[in-house]
């Protein structure tokens, strides 16, 4: 019978025949030296591996790996809110940018309106329509002075600046 694969008795023999063999550390079976594991109790020979078995490995592993998926859970919350945050800034500067530009299209459209109002009534001196153009002219830079400068006294000295642009009376 020698194309016959031999029979366990056979193998556990030749391997306690081998020499060098050593005793395992648990079940004192006969195991080859290069050997890391009992074939009979199946237990690692290492001191440091002897008091771990493989499903506590998995578990250990598995333990870590919730570690590290708890980790990138609170990471990506902290991006998440970090990006609630840079949009809620995005919003209100957008909410700001409509603001100015409502403010920046009606301060145009009195500037537009002085100037229709003085060029409509540039050689109507004393006239009815003239006083009225003059007292909406005055009506429209006093809205519009405050909203340029909001500073009182700034707007007093813009005044006098202009003021002495004039010919004396």
């Amino acid at each position: 019978m020698t194309g016959d694969a031999p029979s366990p008795n056979r193998v556990a023999q030749v391997d306690a025949e081998a020499p060098g063999s050593r005793a395992c550390r648990y079940c004192c079976g006969e195991i080859p030296p290069p050997a890391k594991v009992c074939r009979h109790c199946h237990r690692h020979q290492h001191p440091f591996w002897q008091h771990f078995r493989v499903d506590q490995i998995g578990i250990l592993v598995s333990v870590i790996m919730m570690a590290i998926a708890f980790a990138q859970l609170r990471e990506a919350r902290s991006e998440r809110i970090a990006a609630a945050e840079a949009l809620e800034r995005a919003q209100a500067a957008e909410a700001n940018v409509v603001r100015l530009n409502d403010s920046l299209r009606e301060q145009f459209l009195l500037v537009a309106s002085l100037t229709w109002l003085q060029l409509e009534t540039k050689n109507e001196f004393g006239t009815d329509r003239a006083k009225v153009a003059i007292e909406e002219i005055l009506k429209d830079l006093n809205a519009i002075l405050p909203k340029v400068l909001p500073d009182p006294a700034e707007r007093q000295r813009w005044v006098a600046e202009l003021q002495k642009r004039l010919p004396p009376r």
